[in-house]
């Protein structure tokens, strides 16, 4: 007898090979899908973190809220704005929230009144829905309360890959 192997046993072996071959392909191709999904949906919650906390900051500085109207969900005006440099302006900001062709965007400008606004921060993209609700004494209404901060605010957005969101937030008040 001599030693070696058969044309079948090579074949066979072969065929094992394959198997094992384009199951592994299968599976890594399965990784690589599921780790694009995974990095969509990280950077998706990112947004909504980093306009959650960019809301909260400026809504914890606020001494003036106001609703918006048309594309503009809020506007308000915050105290506590740095100035390292010694910059001839305000340490208040105004700063708007819009909801503009699908984007949630922050706005806001050098001086209170009159001066052009910056560039919009785009917060949170593919937003299908928002709207802001306030907290006065009344309970939660489209409107802030008469002469007065409200107790917190509301952003519900309607975001696409997460569906509908409800952000609350506090208010600070004058002493604050």
């Amino acid at each position: 007898m001599k030693a070696g192997f058969s044309l079948i046993e090579v074949l066979v072996a072969l065929f094992i090979f394959g198997l094992v071959g384009s199951g592994g392909v299968a599976l890594l191709r399965l990784a690589v899908d599921n780790q694009a999904t995974v990095s969509v949906h990280t950077a998706r919650t990112g947004q909504v973190q980093t306009a959650r906390a960019l809301i909260g900051a400026d809504l914890s500085q606020a001494v003036q809220v106001a609703p918006g109207d048309g594309p503009v969900l809020l506007r308000l005006v915050r105290r506590g704005w740095e100035n390292p440099d010694g910059a001839a302006r305000p340490s208040m900001q105004a700063v708007e929230y819009r909801a503009v062709e699908g984007r949630l965007e922050r706005v806001s400008g050098p001086a209170l009144s009159g001066a052009a606004p910056g560039a919009p921060q785009v917060l949170i993209d593919k937003v299908s829905a928002a709207r802001v609700f306030y907290l006065g004494p009344d309970g939660w209404a489209e409107t802030p309360p008469e002469g007065a901060l409200p107790a917190a605010l509301r952003l519900d957005v309607t975001v696409a890959g997460l569906g509908g969101l409800s952000q609350l937030f506090l208010v600070a008040g004058e002493g604050a």
